[in-house]
């Protein structure tokens, strides 16, 4: 057994589409070579799905994350709210360091609140429903698609 992720975005016209790995990288790298247009000045609803897989089959659902990142005008990803995004992320996990040890640092509690109540989105049931069952699904693969020559 081995895990694999996948990603998704609800577009606006609210279909569930899967996003390449390579595609969403290149989108976050934020170099401008990847840009959605159909996404400009808006929230875009991603969800990243890690599955079990046995024989690179996905065989059941492991964990979800959903959240949301804004677009700039140019259909890229807006670098600040990307950034607090990151910031935030890093914030409610890291452990903080107290001067005195009897001073409690509620910092990590409040950085995930606020990353939860900015960035985080509940999908309906049919969304979570229809993510799971396009996650689960085997690739398509068409008859000729590893033919690397010619006959």
């Amino acid at each position: 057994m081995s895990l694999c992720v996948r990603f998704f975005v609800v577009d606006p016209a609210e279909v569930i589409r899967r996003v390449p790995a390579a595609k969403l990288e290149r989108l976050h790298s934020g170099d401008g070579s990847e840009s959605w247009p159909e996404f400009s000045n808006a929230w875009a609803c991603f969800a990243q799905v890690v599955m079990a897989t046995e024989h690179r089959i996905p065989s059941r659902v492991v964990d979800t994350l959903y959240y949301r990142l804004r677009f700039g005008a140019d259909g890229t990803l807006d670098r600040a709210s990307l950034d607090e995004y990151m910031r935030l992320g890093i914030a409610s996990t890291a452990m903080g360091l107290a001067l005195d040890p009897s001073t409690l640092n509620g910092r990590p509690h409040f950085a995930q609140k606020k990353l939860r109540d900015r960035f985080h989105w509940n999908p309906t049931p049919s969304q979570e429903r229809s993510i799971n069952k396009l996650a689960l699904a085997k690739p398509a693969r068409t008859r000729g698609a590893l033919r690397l020559l010619p006959r």
